[in-house]
């Protein structure tokens, strides 16, 4: 290819995540893929002002296959405000020119709490489930039920009716907490309870009734 690359691509955030525990608030940049035959790959920019990076100085080189970059990548001090472009190149070095321009504020350090399950009171239709702090999912185990998803539960609740009939051949359950940013902690368990079997299955009705 003689020219540089004709470049249309639209760059955008597609996604600014919820802090992990203490980790740096992230974000996530996108941009319509080329279809150049020869592309090679892509160059993401970044300075702190309005236009400011320095073309052939990427923050970031990625391949042709890959059309998003998160910013943890870059390793950006935070708290501040960054302006992003991007640039296609092909195999013989030539790059286009800048995509449109974005702008996002990195947050500084948060911290999530986590959830934890502080007590599991088990009966013989299930368990009672005792969450401390926002949990936005619970996870059920034990050793007839592979771990997952415990289906009802609502985000932030503190307490949760697990139903389920335990039989012969059940022994335990557990529960775990996940909070906003998908960290799990510690499970709760407890033994079940079992009952005995009820007979709830009334008789037949007697027949051939007779009055003389």
């Amino acid at each position: 290819m003689k020219h540089i690359i004709p470049f249309f691509a639209v760059l955008a955030f597609i996604l600014c995540v919820q802090p992990a525990h203490a980790i740096l608030q992230d974000c996530t940049i996108t941009w319509t893929p080329n279809s150049e035959a020869d592309l090679a790959g892509y160059k993401v920019y970044v300075a702190p002002t309005a236009q400011g990076y320095t073309k052939g100085s990427p923050a970031l080189t990625v391949p042709k296959t890959q059309t998003v970059a998160r910013c943890h990548a870059l390793n950006l001090p935070s708290p501040s405000t960054y302006f992003f472009a991007v640039t296609a190149f092909d195999t013989s070095g030539n790059e286009s020119a800048f995509s449109n321009e974005m702008s996002r504020t990195i947050a500084d350090e948060q911290v999530v709490p986590k959830a934890y399950v502080t007590r599991v009171q088990t009966d013989a239709d299930g368990a009672t489930v005792t969450i401390s702090g926002h949990a936005s999912k619970l996870y059920v185990a034990s050793d007839r039920v592979p771990l997952q998803d415990v289906v009802g539960y609502t985000p932030g609740s503190a307490t949760h009716r697990y139903v389920r009939r335990w039989s012969v051949g059940d022994s335990y359950v557990c529960f775990i907490a996940e909070n906003v940013a998908g960290e799990k902690t510690e499970q709760g368990c407890n033994a079940v309870v079992i009952a005995p079997d009820v007979d709830l299955v009334a008789p037949a009705a007697p027949t051939l009734l007779e009055v003389k």
